[in-house]
């Protein structure tokens, strides 16, 4: 009489639904020869076939009677990799995916897949696991809720000026979702009155039009030159230090440091007609007139012809600024730049040629004569008085000239 004859186990239904029942037992035993190793069918997942094959499956007669599950009826379940391929295919299907290439030969959870939207047609790499979960198309996904929640652009555009930080006249036009970020967004090509048309846009060195996404101009961040962090390209610093070296005629560019130039933080190599070559961060040079260290004393050479300028400033609140330079027709030309930003124009200017110790003497005294009217503009937090001070800082300068000269 064989085993399967005399073991009235067999036969023995378990599961939620009864849905597994014990078939045969082929004589072995689990460890130490204690627990019988049976052979159990589940009808439902035996409807299955591509996914279970014949849906019957090894168990310990202890893990029966504890009401164990084997097949795909359980909660959690230890999937071989060629089920996992099955399991993946059809998740792909049905997410609207094709599958081009798994990334393992041997399909786990975390194995990456590669696979192609349907509908739009980009090639992702996704995990089993997330395709078992359905996650689908990202870039579907945002296009469709873009598509409802999207403002008009007339009330995103009025959001970007009333921020304040435009210059009256800047327009706004929206692109296609792009990647931007690592995410996709809906873009914006802004054309800024003073950078679209500026210096660098008539050199070739900038197209004029300037691309951001709606949370940061929503904010008031520039994507222009009106920004004190705009991006320059190694190009456009190039054309900043090379006009410094026309104008002055005592430097000349030699090259990057390292050859490599990244950002505002890079030092470029110059070429001083009295010193030689020597290294200086590029913004230093091009924005804060830092020069040959060998020629300077405390940031100033003394020794060379200088000059002393006054501005009237006209706007909100209006002052009357000055300071002391090399070069003074680019100071002014800096000055009315990084006022234009802040909302004021240049009035009346005077500049006065001198000596670089009498330049230097000159405006401590002014400092010392006339009040101070301060102000949170780079040039004239200590460089400055009130507005109408202007003519008698200018004829007070015609005076100390005349009897210190």
């Amino acid at each position: 009489m064989t085993h399967q004859q005399i073991d009235t186990f067999i036969g023995h239904k378990f599961g939620k639904d009864d849905q597994l029942c014990v078939i045969g037992w082929d004589g072995t035993r689990a460890t130490r020869g204690y627990n019988k190793v049976y052979t159990v069918k589940c009808t439902k997942c035996a409807e299955d076939t591509e996914l279970f094959a014949d849906a019957t499956f090894r168990m310990v007669k202890g893990n029966i009677l504890r009401g164990s599950v084997p097949c795909g009826c359980a909660i959690q379940r230890n999937w071989e990799p060629w089920q996992y391929k099955v399991r993946a295919t059809r998740a792909a299907k049905s997410l609207n995916f094709t599958i081009l290439d798994y990334c393992e030969e041997l399909v786990k959870s975390d194995t990456d897949v590669v696979v192609e939207c349907e509908t739009c047609k980009k090639v992702w790499t996704k995990r089993v696991a997330s395709l078992l979960m359905g996650y689908g198309c990202l870039h579907c996904k945002n296009k469709a809720a873009g598509v409802v929640l999207t403002k008009p652009e007339n009330v995103v555009i009025t959001e970007f000026v009333e921020s304040g930080a435009f210059v009256p006249g800047t327009t706004f036009s929206k692109t296609e979702p792009q990647l931007y970020g690592g995410r996709l967004r809906a873009l914006w090509e802004v054309i800024c009155p003073l950078c679209s048309s500026d210096e660098f846009v008539r050199a070739g060195l900038c197209s004029g039009v300037f691309v951001s996404d709606s949370h940061n101009l929503r904010s008031g961040k520039l994507p222009c030159r009106c920004s004190t962090k705009y991006r320059w390209t190694k190009e456009q610093r190039e054309y900043q230090v090379r006009k410094v070296c026309e104008r002055s005629q005592l430097y000349k560019f030699v090259g990057w440091l390292g050859g490599v130039y990244k950002n505002a933080y890079s030092r470029v190599v110059m070429q001083c007609s009295d010193h030689g070559e020597y290294s200086v961060g590029v913004s230093g040079f091009v924005a804060q007139g830092t020069r040959c260290p060998d020629c300077a004393k405390t940031g100033f050479n003394l020794r060379n012809a200088a000059s002393v300028y006054i501005l009237q400033a006209v706007g909100r609140y209006s002052f009357t600024g000055y300071g002391i330079s090399r070069e003074a027709d680019r100071r002014l030309s800096e000055h009315s730049r990084n006022l234009k930003r802040v909302g004021f124009t240049i009035g009346q200017t005077q500049i006065y040629p001198m000596t670089g110790q009498q330049a230097w003497d000159l405006e401590k005294v002014i400092k010392a004569k006339f009040p101070l009217n301060p102000q949170d503009i780079p040039g004239f937090r200590t460089e400055a008085t009130y507005y109408e001070h202007y003519q008698a800082v200018c004829d007070f300068v015609d005076k100390w000239l005349f009897e210190n000269t």
